[in-house]
């Protein structure tokens, strides 16, 4: 039935308690009958059906107060609910505050802190509607201290809606530090769905805090429900939305594409205007390239998000003080990528960490899955930084060469220099290192071999002859037994 509960699944948790209840009746165990009714209450407050809690509520606590079926524990649980539902109905009597003053001694008695977070939550809604401010500051601040230190994010007895009218308070209240992280940490994850129009509201308030304060996390509350965005430029231009690959017919023309290309290729932070204009639009007049700029990133931005909302501006496009970014959190790109792990790797290796290295530069490896967008053949900035990419990429398959060479793993040592020579035909170090490592293994016919793919490699791309020190290595091989 919890379960169900939680899962919001009520009805099917309704029918559940219906029959337990039919069996409790049959044995006449009083303290079964409790129970039950007690998850009743709770399913029903969860529900939103105030009048059939309160109902089970208070047949519940009657059982309990039984000697026969009395449980402290479950007993307060009960009544704090009672305290909830009084709150809620607005029918506050003198009996609302001492049932939840109640539960929240006896759970502050026995240092139980979830239940605690649902006591204080209980009290600070009572001491609202009561008007008693700062009472409720002070029990709201206990609940979500205790909540945040504790990462809690579900609770027994608060509902979403307690949820979000005490975070909503948080921010009226302007309660400080780990009280405000936690309302908002609610309001951007697990209110997010509920707590548009109450934010909306405070946006609107008198204190211009709480109003700023309000419209930040409104922002961060869309921003939460936004697809992440994947670039992918290594082996090919693809975005992702999502599960979802962006179809052609999104972009409206190549314009958009080359301008989020070129901000990629530039390093994708803080790119100066004056820099993506000189690559895309070296030739054009002024005017022309301001107009052209304008209605490149108009596209851009429709296109990566074809839902922008106004209020809030480009979300994975950002361009402040004519420096333009993709944000950091919402897009991932590959070349970034790539280059923190390549980096990482090199910090490994010079802290003599052998293992570690050779960790992330496999995963860089496999991060680089062809050229850096190979459809753009002819535009000098793309060709610049291809080229500076797999330099990069051939540095990392020189170096896991070296490691697994180093553990004994010839095998793997020569895959990763045959990857290197797909990469770049005319790496003749390579060509060198691959020759040995074939001798090694007494593998003859293969080391030979290579070494009429390094002469036909460098005759048709430079021309050229293979260098005397690998003609060495050949010629020590040839004439080995």
């Amino acid at each position: 039935m919890l379960t169900d509960i939680f899962q919001g699944n009520h009805a099917r948790a309704e029918e559940t308690g219906k029959r337990l209840c039919d069996f409790a009746a049959a044995t006449g165990n009083l303290y079964s009958h409790a129970m039950i009714f007690s998850i009743l209450a709770f399913n029903y407050y969860q529900k939103g059906n105030l009048r059939r809690a309160r109902d089970f509520a208070g047949r519940s606590r009657e059982n309990f107060l039984s000697a026969e079926a009395l449980t402290v524990n479950h007993l307060q649980m009960v009544n704090a609910i009672l305290g909830l539902i009084d709150v809620h109905l607005g029918e506050i009597t003198p009996d609302t505050e001492g049932l939840i003053q109640e539960a929240l001694d006896h759970f502050r008695g026995i240092t139980a802190y979830l239940w605690m977070v649902d006591a204080h939550g209980a009290m600070a809604l009572l001491k609202r509607a009561q008007g008693k401010r700062e009472e409720a500051a002070a029990h709201l601040q206990t609940a979500f201290t205790i909540a945040q230190e504790r990462g809690y994010h579900h609770f027994f007895l608060l509902s979403r809606r307690d949820l979000l009218e005490l975070s909503i308070l948080a921010l009226e209240l302007e309660l400080p530090g780990l009280p405000l992280e936690c309302a908002c940490r609610f309001l951007t994850t697990k209110l997010a769905d509920l707590a548009g129009p109450e934010l909306d509201r405070l946006t609107h308030q008198a204190n211009p805090r709480v109003a700023a304060k309000a419209w930040e996390v409104r922002r961060l509350v869309h921003r939460a429900g936004l697809p992440r965005l994947r670039v992918e430029t290594l082996g090919g231009f693809r975005v992702w939305r999502g599960d979802s690959l962006l179809p052609e017919s999104d972009w409206e023309g190549q314009q958009p594409q080359l301008l989020l290309k070129a901000l990629i290729a530039r390093g994708s932070q803080q790119v100066p205007l004056e820099a993506l204009m000189e690559d895309l639009w070296p030739e054009a007049s002024p005017e022309t390239v301001k107009r052209n700029l304008t209605v490149g990133l108009h596209r851009l931005r429709k296109a990566l998000e074809p839902a922008l909302d106004k209020t809030f501006g480009s979300a994975y496009v950002l361009l402040k003080a004519n420096l333009i970014c993709l944000d950091q959190e919402l897009c991932r790109v590959d070349v970034p990528e790539f280059l923190s792990l390549c980096r990482d790797g090199e910090k490994k290796d010079r802290e003599g960490d052998p293992a570690g290295a050779l960790a992330l530069y496999q995963e860089a490896a496999q991060r680089y899955q062809g050229d850096f967008l190979p459809e753009e053949l002819y535009l000098p900035w793309a060709e610049s930084r291809r080229e500076e990419l797999k330099g990069r990429y051939v540095e990392v398959l020189e170096r896991l060469a070296e490691l697994h060479e180093t553990r004994g793993a010839l095998t793997k040592a020569i895959h990763c220099l045959k990857q290197l020579l797909q990469a770049d035909p005319l790496w003749e170090p390579a060509y060198q290192k691959l020759m040995l490592l074939y001798a090694r293994r007494g593998l003859r016919a293969p080391a030979l071999k290579v070494y009429e793919g390094c002469q036909k490699a460098l005759r048709l791309g430079l021309d050229a002859e293979p260098d005397p020190a690998t003609t060495a290595i050949y010629r020590k091989i040839l004439t080995s037994s």
